[in-house]
């Protein structure tokens, strides 16, 4: 998978069951960071550890009492978004700011 290296930030499916240990719904994207990458660029998977990062405790708690981050370990890029996947952030249109005054 080009572009898969340690320290990329992805977009990480949380598994629909709760099975990350996390309590999040399974459409929700979490930012995570890659953290090692199986085989040159993840292999034809583009498989990676990652570390995610948690929205507080409302999130559910990570690997420690009041973590804010959760470790997931060999997972694969999809897509179509599945849960338990990851994939690359999704690309946004600039918003202007309607208050910049232009010479």
């Amino acid at each position: 998978m080009e572009g898969l290296t340690e320290g990329r930030i992805v977009h990480y499916i949380p598994l629909a069951d709760g099975g990350d240990g996390a309590e999040l719904a399974s459409d929700r994207h979490c930012a995570a960071m890659v953290v090692r990458v199986f085989e040159p660029g993840g292999g034809p998977d583009g498989e990676a550890n990652l570390l995610v990062f948690l929205d507080g405790s409302n999130d559910g708690f990570g690997d420690t009492p009041n973590s804010p981050t959760r470790w997931v370990t060999s997972r694969k890029f999809s897509e179509t978004n599945e849960p338990g996947t990851w994939h690359w952030p999704e690309r946004t249109t600039p918003v202007l700011n309607p208050f910049t005054i232009t010479p």
